[in-house]
């Protein structure tokens, strides 16, 4: 009798707020979790913890290894990696923060799934990515990020249908802003000093919360229900 492989979710980016909270609701859905990690380990328990900084090449290898030796079945890759704007005009924003932003919000998804390509294939795997829904709202002071999560959403929806022949998917998730700490970071970028008035005018008088957005993320990704879609940009936002 062969052995039963363990059902392995694999999220890259998993110590930041959204990161977290897909990894505590994937740990009741799958056998095993691999998660990356960057600033702080995470003391979530039953977690294979890998430091992971796409500017340091060791821990590129550490990643290779992890997919050369890999021997279970992987369900999802979710790539959660992403670095704001310093919130600057488009002509006042140095072209080292286009550089910087683009390769780290677009070029890190290509390398980690050149890494992981082989693996997704031959598992038929689903992968989630996550980007942002600045992408259609395009707001001053926000260029240089919003064009990288747009290369970033023009390379999911190619990379998909060239991947669906290998029964592939992969969708990306656009949300607005969550109610985390980043979130509360950002709006002092954008200058905001009152987060109580700015959610005042947004339509349901709220933010996304981290739960919300982790759950659609995993039922993307693992339900049934969701097995025909691939190549989608799934917007979550009320404004």
């Amino acid at each position: 009798m062969s052995k039963r492989l363990k059902e392995t979710v694999i999220v890259v980016g998993g110590s930041g707020g959204i990161g977290k909270g897909i990894i505590k609701k994937a740990s009741t859905r799958a056998d095993r979790i691999i998660a990356t990690y960057k600033t702080k380990k995470p003391t979530i328990k039953k977690v294979e913890w890998h430091y992971f900084d796409i500017n340091n090449e060791d821990s590129w290898k550490e990643l290779e290894n992890i997919a050369k030796n890999f021997s279970d079945r992987l369900i999802t890759l979710i790539f959660c990696i992403g670095i704001p704007s310093s919130k600057n005009l488009i002509v006042d924003t140095p072209i080292d923060e286009w550089i910087q932003l683009y390769k780290i919000n677009c070029l890190s998804f290509i390398k980690l799934y050149l890494l992981f390509k082989n693996i997704i294939r031959k598992n038929k795997s689903s992968v989630i990515v996550l980007s942002s829904d600045t992408t259609v709202k395009c707001n001053p002071k926000n260029g240089s990020y919003s064009s990288s999560k747009s290369a970033l959403e023009a390379t999911v929806i190619t990379l998909a249908k060239e991947e669906i022949k290998y029964g592939v998917r992969i969708n990306i998730l656009c949300p607005s802003l969550l109610d985390s700490p980043l979130g509360d970071y950002i709006l002092k970028l954008k200058g905001i000093q009152s987060k109580k008035d700015f959610v005042k005018n947004l339509p349901l008088n709220r933010l996304l919360k981290i739960e919300e957005v982790s759950e659609i993320v995993l039922s993307i990704a693992m339900d049934s229900h969701w097995s025909y879609i691939s190549g989608q940009v799934i917007r979550v936002s009320n404004n």
